[in-house]
């Protein structure tokens, strides 16, 4: 799952059997909308690639994020990353990407 929202901003991953290969490149736009998969850790991975990607980003089955930091949302607000949270049952987060 994780391989699959990182391959969404240009990130190209290798999957081994006990490990994974995260290979470096230039992050980009989704050109669809993430999907946080109801894990709250690629949840917040994916909100902190969106933070330095361009463009806005959407990530949905977000609500994972409630069970290790409801307070999530509010945190983005403060680093100007304007996270807004839809309501809990669509498990939404709108990032609008870097600041330029």
């Amino acid at each position: 799952a994780m391989a699959a929202e990182l391959k969404k901003i240009g990130i190209k991953t290798e999957i081994f059997e006990n490990s994974v290969e995260i290979f470096g490149g230039k992050l980009k736009t989704p050109n669809e909308i993430l999907c946080g998969h109801n894990d709250h850790r690629i949840v917040m991975a994916s909100v902190v690639l969106s933070s330095v990607a361009d463009g806005e980003s959407e990530i949905v089955c977000a609500e994972a994020v409630q069970k290790s930091y409801p307070a999530l949302p509010c945190v983005c607000t403060s680093m100007t990353l304007c996270c807004r949270s839809a309501p809990k049952a669509l498990g939404l987060l709108t990032l609008p990407g870097a600041a330029k």
